[in-house]
């Protein structure tokens, strides 16, 4: 056995593992969720939203096998709106809104939700189940190997808030699932809303690391 100084190198929440084909037979890494058995999610941004954006856009970089959007109290300017969803192959120069080009389906917990094969978007919510003026969404949308070219373009969605309409105030979730109808190295993703602009809340992406 012999000491080894190992500098400290990589990000934070790195740690040190073993290698066989280091010199010092250790190194840091990504934590891996338990011995290299598992996985977890490592940050990649955090948006807080400020001003009045009509579109919030999200790139996948690296090579996760999935990424997700968190969303924290994300709200609208209006009261009654649907949030929506389109994909980009370029960078977010230009995004896919052609006719056929989405499907998706969702629905409130206990009730059946609308369904689309020829959407020009992939539609997360509808107009009032959740959310309000000063009020926002909260929940997780999943994507599914974005960047894998052989692949389409899949991602679900688990979003919850209180249900404006109701009185006294009352809480439902939307649970949903879209594709992009093609074959595609989606490397970018916009949400936006079907009226209205953005005013506030904040957006986590993270990928998936096994």
């Amino acid at each position: 056995a012999k000491n080894v100084r190992v500098p400290v190198r990589g990000t934070d929440g790195h740690v040190l593992g073993v290698d066989s084909a280091e010199t010092a037979g250790v190194k840091w890494a990504a934590a891996s969720g338990g011995g290299g058995s598992g996985g977890n999610w490592v940050l990649i941004s955090a948006t807080t939203i400020s001003g009045s954006p009509t579109t919030v856009d999200f790139t996948f970089s690296g090579s996760y096998r999935k990424y997700r959007l968190e969303l924290e109290d994300v709200q609208n300017s209006t009261a009654g709106y649907s949030l929506r969803a389109q994909t980009s192959t370029d960078g977010g120069s230009t995004f896919v809104n052609s006719s056929g080009a989405y499907g998706y389906g969702y629905g409130p917990i206990g009730t059946y939700g609308p369904v689309s094969t020829n959407g020009t978007y992939m539609e997360l919510t509808p107009a009032t189940p959740i959310g309000a003026s000063g009020i926002g969404i909260w929940g997780e949308i999943d994507v599914y190997a974005p960047l894998v070219a052989t692949t389409r373009f899949h991602m679900r969605w688990s979003l919850f808030g209180r249900y404006w309409p109701s009185s006294p105030a009352a809480a439902n979730m939307v649970n949903g699932a879209g594709l992009r109808d093609s074959v595609d190295d989606v490397d970018t993703i916009r949400l936006f809303f079907a009226t209205g602009s953005f005013s506030g809340g904040k957006i986590r992406l993270f990928g998936w690391t096994e």
